[in-house]
């Protein structure tokens, strides 16, 4: 068998396609290498100001949301792997092995948040693999609420939370968040384990308790808000301690009086802790294009 010539093996050593039948499958990238490409896939590393190139295109107290560009985002990758490369050799093995180190890059990118969190990987739709879309938010409550949560829904399916691929914040009042898919709709909020006992201020002054509906009657629900309230006693007439005794008995007779609870219903502590127990504040914005976002 004749030695092949300098011509054909330069010929080889240029041509992706041969390059690619010699290797077969065996090349994976080191996964340190598929690490840190996921992690730009998600934006990590990229300074703000290629994010937003003017503040005045993310001002105080707004929102901005977006989708990423994926012709962007492997020129980027791209960018990156090609450290050290400098003949036409290296050109067409990069070219031959392209879609092997973007795939790895994208299966990592899914990995970086769970892999953080000790969490189980995310359920991601292959058609959500490559589609990322997220908002920022620039806002005092990002400070002053290091504990928010985020939930973020597509239009196709309004119930189902995507899977949150990066949640962080870039300075004190900027928070970034990415989701695998369109995202349409967030929701943002207290973390749920901030449930607690609370009172309104009433518009008059002082504090008023709404009562919600023990069983279900007069067309109420179990839990759901009635038309009534009671004033809250403090103990001693302070604005400091509430008198509980008194203000059980208060919301006890309201509900009865309102059809919320059956006079011969007992009223325990469980009733009161269902009157009393306030839920986490929450936002909901709406991604609507041209038009105010919807909040809630």
């Amino acid at each position: 068998m004749p030695k092949p010539s300098f011509a054909d093996l330069s010929a080889t050593a240029t041509d992706p396609a041969k390059i690619a039948a010699l290797q077969g499958d065996e090349t994976t990238l080191p996964d340190s290498v598929s690490t840190w490409l996921g992690r730009l896939e998600l934006l990590y590393g990229v300074p703000f100001n290629y994010l937003v190139s003017d503040t005045a295109m993310l001002p105080i107290e707004s929102m901005r949301f977006f989708q990423l560009d994926f012709n962007w985002i492997d020129c980027l990758v791209d960018g990156a792997y090609s450290i050290g490369r400098s003949t036409t050799g290296d050109m067409a093995h990069d070219t031959a092995f392209a879609g092997q180190v973007r795939a790895a890059a994208i299966q990592a990118a899914r990995q970086v948040r769970p892999q953080a969190l000790g969490a189980e990987l995310p359920d991601v739709a292959p058609s959500d693999a490559r589609q990322v879309s997220g908002f920022l938010l620039r806002s005092a409550v990002v400070n002053a609420y290091p504990g928010l949560e985020v939930d973020g829904y597509s239009a196709a399916q309004p119930d189902k939370p995507l899977a949150l691929l990066r949640m962080e914040r870039l300075s004190p009042n900027v928070l970034l968040c990415l989701f695998a898919g369109l995202v349409d709709r967030v929701r943002i909020h207290e973390p749920s384990e901030g449930l607690h006992f609370g009172v309104d201020a009433a518009p008059a002054g002082g504090f008023v308790k709404t009562l919600k509906s023990v069983v279900a009657s007069d067309g109420h629900s179990p839990g759901a808000q009635l038309d009534a309230r009671v004033n809250v006693p403090f103990r001693d007439g302070s604005q400091a301690v509430i008198e509980i005794a008194e203000l059980a008995t208060f919301i006890h007779r309201k509900l009865v009086a309102a059809g919320g609870l059956p006079e011969a219903h007992p009223f325990t502590a469980a009733e009161f802790a269902l009157e009393m127990v306030e839920g986490v504040e929450q936002v909901m914005f709406t991604n609507k294009k041209g038009e105010n976002n919807d909040q809630q």
